[in-house]
């Protein structure tokens, strides 16, 4: 399983917060629809390279110096609804891509060289 993970640092352009992500969903939810019905995905794997520089190695962003997150947070005994729970939940739903991306061959399984 990689160690990579995202960036905490609400204002860097590498945020697990960026608004743009939400494409990253879209784009998942298109490929995961297409495995179901057995077609071929090739050709979407490309949009989703774009993303590839959210996910970090190491342990610090390679953009803004702040902590990456590697693992997914708890959300068990918070208030469904609190930005906390919000957060969290945003925050695994990403690491969780970063995962899908992985297993697609979008993302590498550890850091590259050079």
């Amino acid at each position: 399983m990689s160690d990579s993970g995202v960036c905490e640092n609400e204002d860097c352009g590498l945020s697990y917060k960026r608004p743009a992500l939400k494409v990253l969903f879209e784009r998942i939810t298109v490929v995961e629809d297409r495995e179901r019905r057995g077609a071929d995905t090739s050709n979407l794997m490309p949009f989703l390279e774009h993303f590839a520089e959210i996910f970090q190695f190491g342990e610090f962003c390679s953009k803004c110096g702040k902590v990456l997150y590697r693992v997914t947070q708890p959300t068990a005994g918070l208030q469904p609804g609190s930005s906390e729970y919000a957060r969290r939940t945003q925050l695994n739903d990403l690491l969780g891509a970063g995962y899908k991306l992985q297993a697609w061959g979008v993302l590498p399984m550890e850091p590259q060289n050079g």
